[in-house]
């Protein structure tokens, strides 16, 4: 597993979760380069991509041919979607299909909550699986912060911030 980020501090946690090699990506640019050489010239075989923006134009640059790409999220969004409407305002969530073509990847929508939504018996099931990982320590999952339920607002804008690691979680 190759984990990706802009903050080495972030990373170490990351590193230390399980991931096999991080790479900061602060400078664009660098990724494919590091995933390449990390893989033997080979390329990703699955890229999880829960940021957007501009991130994930390098990541489809990174992956080897017949990989799948999954979409699960767009925390790059609010961020850059400033000019939403407007003329000029930048393409946050818009892939290249030409390197989608070109590099014949599968690109897969991973939409949790809505799948959920469009069908309620996933729930239950995806659940139970989740789990079961988590007693077995197949996942292990890292609580960056924890408040009582009263600090909701200021959590709830460190998460978004990004400056908690990992889940935040309210205390009743």
């Amino acid at each position: 597993m190759i984990a990706t980020g802009r903050s080495d501090a972030k990373l170490a946690i990351v590193a230390a979760q399980g991931a096999d090699h991080v790479v900061n990506t602060t400078a664009l640019g660098v990724l494919r380069d590091a995933v390449k050489e990390l893989t033997g010239g080979r390329g990703a075989d699955v890229v999880y991509d829960g940021v957007g923006g501009e991130i994930s134009i390098e990541s489809l640059r990174c992956v080897r041919f017949g990989a799948r790409y999954l979409v699960a999220g767009w925390a790059a969004t609010p961020f850059v979607a400033a000019g939403k409407g407007r003329r000029g305002a930048p393409k946050v969530n818009v892939l290249p299909t030409n390197l989608i073509m070109m590099k014949g990847l599968d690109v897969l929508g991973c939409p949790a909550a809505i799948s959920v939504a469009h069908d309620p018996t996933l729930r239950t099931v995806r659940f139970a699986e989740v789990w079961r990982w988590a007693e077995s320590g197949l996942v292990k999952p890292h609580i960056g912060r924890a408040a009582p339920l009263s600090e909701w607002k200021s959590l709830m804008l460190a998460k978004w911030k990004g400056d908690i690691v990992g889940g935040a979680v309210l205390n009743p």
